[in-house]
This record gives C-alpha cells, sequence and structure tokens, in this order.
C-alpha cells in the first residue's frame, strides 16, 4: 500500500527487530541543511508492567535508542519540548522534542 496514512501492522514485530536506528538516522540527520528542524515524538512508555509483550517492549527499547541518539548529537540543538509537565509526576521524560540543525 502507498498510503502515507496507513500502517501496515502485519509483520510490524519483524521489522522493528530488523530496524537499525543509527543506520537510518546518520543519513537523515546528513540531509539536513542547517537551520532545518526534525521533531522527535516518543511512546509514553512508563508504567512498564504494560508493555511487556514482545512487540511493546522493542518499541520501549527502540524510543529509547532513538531518543538518545538525538539527544547525543552535537549537530542539533533542542529547541522546544512537550508537554512541559506532566501533573503529579516525578519522573515522567518529554514526550516530543523538536530539534534544530546547528552545523
Amino acid at each position: 500500500m502507498t498510503d502515507p496514512t496507513y500502517f501496515n501492522w502485519i509483520n510490524a514485530l519483524n521489522r522493528l527487530q530488523d530496524a537499525n536506528p543509527q543506520a537510518t538516522l546518520a543519513p537523515l540527520l546528513a540531509s539536513l541543511k542547517p537551520g532545518q528542524q526534525i521533531l522527535y515524538v516518543r511512546p509514553l512508555t512508563e508504567g512498564a508492567q504494560n508493555w511487556k509483550a514482545p512487540w511493546t517492549r522493542l518499541v520501549r527499547r527502540r524510543a529509547a535508542q532513538w531518543g538518545a541518539l538525538l539527544a547525543g548529537d552535537k549537530s542539533l540543538r533542542v529547541v522546544a519540548v512537550a508537554p512541559h509537565n506532566y501533573r503529579g509526576a516525578c519522573c515522567v521524560a518529554d514526550s516530543a522534542v523538536l530539534y534544530q540543525k546547528v552545523s
């Protein structure tokens, strides 16, 4: 299917297992010109007891890998984060981070 608004979940676990965040991110960031932005949106995976199925554990792990790669990239700077806070939460991270290419 070529519709970009449609996600085919068939074999999603296999495709996610085969995914390589570092290999995918490097060319994507290299294609950005200074000033261009990239928005990283991650699933809220706190409450690990709800993320025990094989595919949900892998979503959690891949999200952490993407987040770490983006946060550690010196060619990017954080422009904005959302949400700014979670009422009553002490340790929930941002679910969206907007980065800008600086070099």
